[in-house]
C-alpha cells in the first residue's frame, strides 16, 4: 500500500505543473472574453475555469464564476447564446448577437489576443528580474576551422566586435552573418589577457528547426561545451581513493577554474605536487586532494591521456547516468553507473556509435556488454519503439533503450540579462514573442501541407511531459515554456475553423459582407463540421500521446498493481 501512495503522490506531482500552465493559459484566454464582454456592455452568465463536475461556484452580481475539475479548457457563456433562449425586456439589446460587427469581432478576439499578449508580458517580467542568456564565452572550436587558425580556444570570451562591445551570443552569431566573406576584427579576453584577432567568417547553410534552410555567418565555435564530470570507476586509483565519486562535477584543479572537459587533462598537467580538486557533486562544493601522480620528469613526458588514466579519471561518454524508469534497459537490468564496452561484441567507441547501433536494431536484441565493479558482464536488450522527439526526422519512429551519457552538453556560460528600461524591455519581448509566433505559424503551415507529419501534434500528455521537464529545468523554462504554449493557443483559435473562435470571426465576417444573418441551419452545418474536425485532431493528438509514453503508462499501471497488493 505505500508503494501505491508513493506512485500516485508521484503522479499528482508530475501533473501538477500541467494544472498550473494549463489553468493559467485558459485563464488569460476566458478573461479576455469576459473583460471585453463586460466593457461592452454584453450580459455574461457564466465564467467557467475547467470543464466537468464543478469544484467550488459562487454567484456575483449577475455572473457566477465555476471552477470544475478538468482543466482543459473554459467558457464565458453570454446572454443570447443558444437559439430559443428567452430574454427579458430589459436584457434586450444585451445578447452578443445584437452587438455591432466591430463590438463582436473585439469580444470573440479578445480571448486568443490575450493569450498571443500574455507571452509579452512574461517576457517583461524575465528581463525586469534578469533574463538568463548565454554569453560569448567559447565552449568548443572546430579542428582546422577559422577560429582555430586564430587561435581562439575554449573557455575564453569573445569581448568585442570591431571595437564595439559584445555581451551576448546571439549578437555574435548576429555580427558573424552581416560579416561573411569579410574580416571581422575579434577582441578575445582569456587568462593571459586581451588580445586581438582578424577573422573571416564563412557561410554555412543549415537546417532550421522547422526544415527550412538558413544561413549563418560561422568560424568553427560554438556556445555548447562537455562540462568536466569526473568519470571515476576504478577504486583502486587516487581520484577514488581522494573522495571523488561518479559523476561529481569538477569545477575547478589547482584553483583554476574548468570550464570544460578537455581543460581537464591540460590541469593535470601544469600540477606539480598534490592536486586541489574542487567538485559540485548533488549542489553541494567539496574538495579533494590528489597525491602526486608522479616526479616532474616523469609528468614531462606524459600526455594528458596518460595523466587522466593514472589519475583514474576515465571518458564519461560511454558511462551510462541514468536509466529511464520502465525502459527496455531497466527491464534487462542496466545500472546507473555501467560503462557500455560492447554490442554483439563490436567496441564501442563513443556515445553515437551505441545509439546508432540501436536505431539501427530495427527491434532487434542487442547483446550489450557493460563494465560494472571492474567485471564485465552482458545483458541481452530488446529495442523499444517510440516517436522521434526531433518534428522533422525522416522517420518520425525510432527505437531506443533508455540511457543517457554521463557526459553532459551545456550552454556557455550563462549570465542574467537585465533589461529594467520598460521601452526597450517592451520591444525586445514583442521581437521574441513574435519569434515564437513566426515559428508556430509556419509549424502550423507545414503541418497542413504535409512538410511535418501528424505524428508530432501532441496532447495534454505531451504537453504535461513538456511542463514537468521545464518546472524541473527552473522558473525560467516553464515561464518561457507556457509563453510558446499560450502562442499556440492563441494563434490555432485564430483558425476559421467553426466552434473555434477564428470560426465565429468569419461567421461576422460573412454576415458583415452580405449584410444580413448567416441561416441557423448553415451555422449548425458549419460547426458540425468544425466540431468533427476538432475531434479528429483531438483523436490524433490522444492517440500520438499514448503511443509515445506507452512504456511509461504501462509501468505506471504495474506500480499502482503492486501497490494495491
Amino acid at each position: 500500500m505505500e508503494s501505491f501512495v508513493e506512485t500516485a503522490l508521484g503522479f499528482i506531482w508530475s501533473i501538477f505543473p500541467l494544472i498550473i500552465m494549463l489553468g493559467v493559459l485558459v485563464f488569460v484566454h476566458e478573461l479576455g472574453h469576459f473583460a471585453f464582454a463586460k466593457w461592452l456592455g454584453v450580459k455574461v452568465m457564466k465564467f467557467s475555469i475547467g470543464f466537468g463536475p464543478r469544484i467550488v461556484g459562487w454567484t456575483r452580481g449577475e455572473t457566477e464564476y465555476v471552477l470544475s475539475w478538468i482543466p482543459l479548457g473554459g467558457y464565458v457563456k453570454m446572454l443570447g447564446e443558444n437559439p430559443g433562449e428567452e430574454i427579458v425586456p430589459e436584457d434586450q439589446g444585451r445578447t452578443l448577437s445584437t452587438r455591432p460587427f466591430l463590438q463582436k469581432a473585439l469580444i470573440v478576439f479578445a480571448g486568443p489576443g490575450m493569450n498571443l499578449a500574455l507571452p509579452v508580458l512574461l517576457f517583461m517580467a524575465l528581463y525586469f528580474t534578469g533574463y538568463p542568456d548565454v554569453t560569448t564565452y567559447v565552449g568548443s572550436v572546430e579542428r582546422d576551422s577559422v577560429a582555430a587558425e586564430a587561435g581562439i580556444a575554449p573557455g575564453e570570451r569573445i569581448v568585442a566586435i570591431d571595437g564595439t562591445p559584445v555581451t551576448w551570443w546571439e549578437d555574435l552569431s548576429e555580427a558573424l552573418l552581416a560579416s561573411v566573406g569579410k574580416p571581422l576584427r575579434l577582441e578575445i579576453e582569456g587568462a593571459d589577457g586581451r588580445r586581438e584577432v582578424t577573422v573571416v567568417p564563412k557561410s554555412e547553410t543549415v537546417k532550421t528547426l522547422l526544415g527550412d534552410e538558413g544561413e549563418i555567418g560561422a568560424i568553427g565555435i560554438t556556445p555548447l561545451y562537455e562540462a568536466a564530470t569526473a568519470a571515476v570507476s576504478r577504486t583502486d586509483s587516487p581520484a577514488y581513493e581522494a573522495g571523488l565519486r561518479m559523476s561529481d562535477q569538477i569545477k575547478a584543479v589547482d584553483g583554476r577554474p574548468l570550464t570544460h572537459h578537455p581543460m581537464l587533462g591540460a590541469s593535470l598537467q601544469k600540477a606539480r605536487g598534490p592536486i586541489s580538486i574542487a567538485v559540485e557533486r548533488d549542489g553541494k562544493p567539496m574538495d579533494f586532494t590528489l597525491p602526486a601522480l608522479g616526479t616532474p620528469e616523469e609528468l614531462d613526458g606524459l600526455e594528458s591521456a596518460a595523466l587522466m588514466e593514472r589519475a583514474g579519471f576515465e571518458d564519461p561518454q560511454l558511462f551510462i547516468r541514468n536509466v529511464e524508469r520502465h525502459s527496455p534497459a531497466e527491464e534487462a537490468g542496466l545500472l546507473e553507473g555501467d560503462r557500455l564496452v560492447s554490442i554483439d561484441g563490436e567496441a564501442l567507441e563513443n556515445w553515437e556509435a551505441f545509439t546508432e547501433r540501436v536505431i539501427e536494431s530495427n527491434g532487434k536484441s542487442l547483446a550489450v556488454t557493460v563494465r560494472r565493479a571492474g567485471v564485465d558482464m552482458t545483458v541481452t536488450v530488446a529495442p523499444g519503439l517510440r516517436f522521434n522527439r526531433d518534428p522533422l526526422a525522416k522517420e518520425s519512429k525510432t527505437y531506443y533503450v533508455g540511457v543517457a551519457s554521463l557526459a553532459r552538453y551545456v550552454p556557455g556560460k550563462v549570465e542574467p540579462r537585465v533589461v529594467r528600461n520598460p521601452i526597450e524591455s517592451l520591444a525586445q519581448s514583442v521581437e521574441e514573442t513574435w519569434r515564437m509566433c513566426d515559428l508556430v505559424v509556419v509549424g502550423m503551415w507545414k503541418l497542413l501541407t504535409g512538410a511535418v507529419r501528424l505524428d508530432n501534434i501532441g496532447g495534454p500528455i505531451q504537453i504535461g511531459v513538456v511542463a514537468a521537464k521545464a518546472a524541473d529545468e527552473g522558473l525560467v523554462t516553464f515561464v518561457r515554456m507556457m509563453a510558446f504554449i499560450s502562442i499556440n493557443l492563441g494563434i490555432l483559435n485564430l483558425l476559421p475553423i467553426p466552434i473555434l473562435d477564428g470560426g465565429h470571426l468569419l461567421f461576422f465576417a460573412i454576415e458583415g459582407l452580405k449584410r444580413g444573418p448567416i441561416s441557423l441551419r448553415k451555422k449548425e452545418l458549419a460547426q458540425q463540421v468544425g466540431l468533427t474536425m476538432l475531434i479528429l485532431l483531438i483523436g490524433v493528438a490522444f492517440y500520438n500521446d499514448i503511443a509515445r509514453s506507452w512504456n511509461q503508462i504501462v509501468g505506471f499501471l504495474k506500480d499502482v498493481g503492486t501497490g494495491l497488493m
